[in-house]
């Protein structure tokens, strides 16, 4: 995984210790970006360039998806071939695992939270369940109590802009009025800081399995992601990964229906408290070569990174490929939904943790933006 991403690798020093009566408050900006996503052909020509999205054009284009399915659904199927898919790779490289590495050995402080004070817990949005019939995913192991390997969640691929390689990340469906709306991390659209660019070809495959697409495959019509991520991340920043979320419109997908419709979606929950029951879901390479969903189940403290505080699991075995994997409260196995409270961000080499932002109070307006509702 790598730094930063795909649960990435990063390790940061810490320069001070967390008190559990501090009540977090957001240092990031609220500011988003959206653009219209980003395509190219087998080839790399340009076929759509990543043009800014604005509230118009981006009700526009979710009114106009099922018109432009047509063209969208044979980008996907002829770019995302089944071999294609198979040999992309979480998005990391040997410079930033090495470079995480060195960050490790300086230290990092990774305190547990006890209830303390926490923002307010704000239900932006509940689950929902597929109005199409939708079934679990099969895998060999499960991690704890998840037996029912929903398809609400599933697999993120896309292109990489600046290198032209393919890569992997994981992501989850989320109930929204335009049914439409995929929730992953920031690093998995963007890839933040000076040399970032919007990745090409993002595609979402719930249920993905083994090369299989059983509910179709979601190609991004926008992609939404913080300011900061995009001017501030990568690099192994703090204030980066504290805004390593995102949202992104899809179109129909290839076997028709949004994906609310066909997968279901999770419910989304902002603020709360740092410790809760949670059941992470992914892609992880280093199991099954990241070709079966796997989960996790755990509970979650508070790890302060430099002076940013974000959600942290230990024990998770979890690598390169489940970034943008769901971190899900009252997960339920009869209907495979729960409500997304993070998503992996980043994790720890060599120490078996994996980390994720919180959801502050800008959470809910990110979540708006993208789905067009203001």
């Amino acid at each position: 995984m790598a730094a930063l991403l795909a649960l990435s690798a990063p390790a940061f020093a810490a320069d001070g210790q967390g008190t559990a009566d501090q009540t977090p408050k957001s240092k990031g900006s609220s500011e988003s970006v959206a653009v219209k996503a980003p395509i190219v052909s087998s080839q790399g020509d340009d076929l759509v360039k990543p043009q800014t999205v604005t509230k118009e054009s981006q009700q526009a284009t979710a009114l106009n998806s099922s018109r432009d399915g047509a063209y969208v659904r044979q980008t996907a199927e002829s770019y995302w071939t089944s071999e294609r898919m198979a040999n992309a790779t979480p998005i990391e490289s040997a410079e930033q695992i090495a470079d995480a590495q060195a960050q490790a050995a300086a230290g990092d402080s990774i305190k547990p939270m006890d209830e303390g004070k926490a923002a307010p817990e704000q239900v932006v949005a509940k689950p929902m369940a597929p109005t199409a019939n939708a079934s679990a995913t099969k895998a060999e192991t499960a991690d704890g109590r998840v037996t029912n390997y929903s398809q609400t969640n599933g697999k993120v691929f896309f292109r990489n802009a600046t290198n032209g390689k393919d890569y992997v990340c994981s992501g989850s469906s989320v109930t929204s009025s335009s049914k439409r709306l995929v929730i992953t991390a920031g690093h998995c659209v963007h890839g933040g800081g000076k040399n970032g660019k919007w990745h090409q070809n993002w595609v979402f495959v719930p249920g993905y399995d083994r090369g299989k697409a059983p509910k179709g495959k979601f190609q991004a019509a926008s992609l939404r992601a913080y300011k900061d991520w995009i001017d501030k991340g990568g690099n192994n920043s703090a204030v980066g990964f504290n805004s390593d979320v995102a949202f992104v419109t899809t179109h129909d997908g290839t076997s028709g229906g949004k994906v609310n419709e066909k997968v279901g979606g999770h419910g989304i929950i902002a603020g709360g408290s740092w410790t809760f029951g949670v059941d992470i879901f992914g892609y992880p390479a280093n199991l099954d070569r990241g070709q079966a969903m796997k989960s996790c189940s755990s509970k979650t403290a508070r790890a302060q990174m430099q002076s940013w505080y974000f959600y942290t699991v230990q024990g998770c075995n979890f690598e390169g490929g489940s970034s943008g994997g769901p971190w899900l409260q009252s997960y339920a196995n009869g209907t495979g939904q729960g409500y997304v409270r993070s998503v992996t961000s980043h994790m720890l080499v060599g120490r078996n943790t994996i980390r994720g932002p919180y959801f502050d109070q800008r959470l809910a307006g990110l979540y708006k933006e993208a789905d067009g509702s203001r």
